[in-house]
């Protein structure tokens, strides 16, 4: 809202602002609405007795000097309280010219002129040829016209990157908590670690495919896609490349991202703060401040998930496109998983706050707006995950296991060279390439884990040969049950040696 206000109409206008203020349940939405401020030759100061003595030519009586003595102290009252909140809008103040007066003010005004605010955010506003009477008259196609319109037009974004400021924004959305900002680090970690474990040339063919590129190019496609494939088949990685890729636009979008996992487990709130807090940095730096009305968020609790939406929603309203991107949404212990009644009750509220994450974000996407808006889920296909694509009705794109297979073939190539170039039969050589890609699959995690196994230095080319033909796991399960093998007789190691066990 821009509020245009001439004399004493602009009192009323900071009046009614600061009552808003101090009555935030009634009427706080007018404050936080509240774009730009107008003055026309407001009195923010009050006059002196010899500035009002000029203006009645000297025919006030001690009585009359009083009470415009009191009327002036009242206005500087005003103007601290103004003051306060005055950092959430634009002011713009137009003062008229006096010099048609006789004698004009000697000390009209202590100090300066009372038609100006002396506040930091303040712009004057020069009319030409105006008294105070004419000052609020507009004519089209005049100067003073076309002054007053692309003032009120600049005026209606009003953004702020103050330090203390955007600090107070932060702590809020934490709620202080220790627990936020390493929450923040560790999703930030998985997306980097996902983007180290990338193989050039593979996932192209998730670019190339007519539904992935409607999602993400066409302005009237689904808004919501939801990749779904096998644990292991490279979705995690998936997700980060295509934040990377999407990032390096010309005019990149906001891409908050989430990752969701059994051993980080986050309420509606928590996850809420999280995209917020992804979405406060992009508009900061892309936008250079963020929309003052996002400080009428202070005055409010950061532990009611409500108004994280609510702060969510005004800063992707200065965003012209928002990628949301939801990672591993099936990696929730299932309530009936709990070993007790509160702990079940436990896992199914964690459930029920991705649920309704979910459909904050749909209705979010599926809102007629200006701001064009994407979601992203990738999981593996349980039976919730059928239920929910089902729910929000976003676009299943399904992974193809032979392209897969493919990418995965790409990823041990190197590793295969290796191991290849250590083997000096070539009928053997063929058969270890052959087993390894068959054992492989379209499954990236055991390829990844494969790694470590085929490059010890102490593997003669006999050993790998055999360990490929016999002693290869055949799945993630074996390979678990190796590691967990290891640890065990490190575990009796330790107490062998009076170190504390491992599985005590």
């Amino acid at each position: 809202m821009t509020f245009i206000g001439h004399g004493t109409g602009g009192i009323v206008i900071k009046s009614a602002l600061c009552y808003s203020q101090s009555r935030q349940t009634q009427f706080g939405f007018i404050l936080k609405k509240t774009k730009h401020v107008i003055f026309l030759d407001t009195p923010h100061l009050g006059f002196n007795e010899t500035a009002w003595c000029s203006v009645s030519g000297d025919a006030l009586s001690e009585r009359g000097k009083g009470q415009w003595t009191l009327w002036s102290t009242v206005l500087s009252d005003l103007r601290r309280t103004f003051a306060e909140i005055s950092i959430r809008f634009n002011i713009t103040s137009a003062c008229a010219s006096l010099t048609n007066r006789l004698k004009g003010f000697e000390d009209d005004v202590a100090p300066g002129d009372s038609g100006l605010t002396y506040l930091p955010n303040e712009v004057p506003l020069y009319l030409e040829r105006v008294n105070h009477t004419t000052i609020s008259k507009f004519y089209k196609d005049t100067v003073n016209y076309d002054r007053l319109l692309s003032c009120i037009c600049t005026g209606m974004s009003c953004l702020t990157n103050d330090e203390e400021q955007i600090q107070s924004l932060r702590r809020w959305i934490g709620g202080g908590l220790e627990s936020h900002a390493q929450s923040e680090a560790w999703n930030q970690a998985a997306h980097e670690r996902n983007l180290t474990r990338y193989h050039p040339g593979t996932c192209k063919w998730l670019f190339e495919d007519q539904r992935f590129k409607s999602w993400s190019e066409a302005s009237n496609s689904n808004p919501i896609l939801w990749l779904t494939g096998p644990g292991g088949a490279g979705k995690s990685v998936m997700c980060s490349v295509v934040i990377d890729v999407i990032s390096r636009q010309r005019q990149p979008p906001a891409t908050p991202y989430l990752m969701v996992t059994f051993n980080q487990e986050r309420s509606r709130c928590q996850i809420a703060t999280l995209l917020a807090s992804q979405l406060l940095d992009y508009v900061l730096k892309e936008q250079r401040g963020v929309d003052t009305e996002a400080l009428s968020f202070l005055t409010q609790s950061s532990s009611v998930c409500d108004n994280i939406y609510a702060f969510i929603k005004l800063l992707v309203s200065q965003c012209s496109s928002v990628f949301f991107f939801l990672d591993g949404v099936n990696e929730t212990y299932m309530a009936e998983s709990g070993d007790s009644q509160k702990r079940r009750e436990e896992l199914q509220r964690l459930n029920d706050d991705l649920n309704s994450t979910l459909a904050f974000l749909t209705s979010l996407s599926r809102d007629r707006q200006e701001t064009r808006i994407r979601l992203w889920c990738s999981s593996q296909k349980t039976n919730s995950v059928v239920d929910w694509v089902d729910q929000i009705g976003g676009v299943e794109l399904a992974v193809d296991e032979n392209l897969v297979q493919a990418d995965v073939s790409r990823y041990l190539s190197k590793i295969k060279d290796e191991t290849l170039n250590r083997i000096p039969n070539e009928v053997e050589r063929l058969e270890v390439e052959a087993l390894l890609d068959g054992r492989a699959g379209a499954n990236f995690r055991w390829a990844y884990m494969m790694k470590d196994i085929l490059r010890d230095p102490k593997l003669t080319p006999g050993d790998l040969v055999a360990l490929v033909q016999k002693g290869l796991p055949r799945d993630l399960r074996e390979i678990y049950a190796a590691r967990v093998e290891e640890l065990m007789k490190l575990d009796k190691r330790d107490q062998q040696d009076g170190r504390w066990p491992l599985a005590k």
